[in-house]
């Protein structure tokens, strides 16, 4: 379908989105149809099982991000008719998504905020009796977090402001959890 094309989507996702475009119909009128859009695309990722924070779409898609709440109210079951499926990801896959689309950092500094950083605290706060001071937090807000800390850190400024850019959401939480995931990771002086 045309109006996917301009998105450079995988071929799988795009036939996805076609799908649930379809069967969402003519609902929502022009001036809401790029939310119509966000939604068909972010959703077509989850039913492929595949991880994506619809924020980064919406970046990518250039829909302001105040709009992004507006597009599960406006494309609901009960507006729709469609039901959309709800899934969490993990920390984990959430710092994967957000590495992938960082292109100012090599491989190597990839897989060291993935190894050295993000599997550490998750194994630091799975060994926690009482269940660690990071487990109550968004998967999203704690992958940006860690990721952030490191780009901080290794004063990593390009890649931090890119990250920031991509990451399309208010920094106020991830500044608060940043302060815990230095304390987590600086417990056994191993960063």
């Amino acid at each position: 379908m045309d109006v996917f094309k301009k998105y450079e989507l995988p071929n799988d996702v795009m036939k996805e989105a076609c799908s649930i475009y379809k069967e969402l119909g003519s609902y929502l009128n022009r001036k809401n149809h790029i939310l119509k859009v966000l939604f068909c695309i972010y959703n077509a990722y989850l039913n492929l099982d595949l991880t994506m924070d619809i924020l980064i779409l919406a970046y990518k898609m250039k829909v302001p991000r105040k709009k992004v709440k507006n597009v599960f109210k406006l494309c609901s079951p009960i507006e729709t008719g469609y039901q959309f499926r709800q899934v969490r990801f993990t920390v984990e896959q959430y710092a994967k998504l957000y590495l992938e689309n960082i292109t100012n950092l090599t491989r190597h500094q990839k897989e060291l905020v993935m190894n050295k950083y993000v599997l550490d605290i998750i194994s630091k706060e799975n060994k926690r009796l009482d269940g660690g001071l990071l487990t109550k937090e968004k998967s999203q807000s704690l992958a940006a977090a860690i990721i952030i800390y490191y780009l901080e850190k290794r004063k990593l400024l390009e890649a931090l402001d890119e990250f920031k850019r991509i990451l399309y959401r208010p920094m106020s939480t991830i500044s608060t959890i940043m302060s815990t995931v230095g304390n987590v990771l600086n417990s056994d002086s191993r960063v």
